[in-house]
């Protein structure tokens, strides 16, 4: 089982955002697998773009306003039906 853990690496240097794994502080070896998170900027960017082509949606007439009982409809696609086999 993996566990995650917030820190920030600079060059040979790691600061904890959050407390570390137990077995580091007792200067035990342990195997890391490390994600570089994009930046800020790009999901910013991605974010806004998907803001944008949400709110284009919208503006379909007929595609979503066509559902005059959104709670319904769900129901009605989520129903259990038999498997065709």
């Amino acid at each position: 089982m993996s566990e995650t853990y917030q820190a920030i690496i600079t060059g040979n240097t790691i600061r904890w955002l959050v407390p570390p794994p137990k077995e580091i502080e007792t200067g035990k070896e342990i195997s890391v697998e490390i994600t570089v998170k994009t930046s800020d900027k790009k999901n910013l960017a991605r974010g806004i773009a998907m803001y944008n082509s949400l709110k284009n949606l919208s503006k379909l007439k007929g595609v979503i306003s066509s559902v005059e009982n959104p709670a319904e409809w769900q129901r009605e696609m989520r129903k259990d039906r038999t498997l065709d086999r």
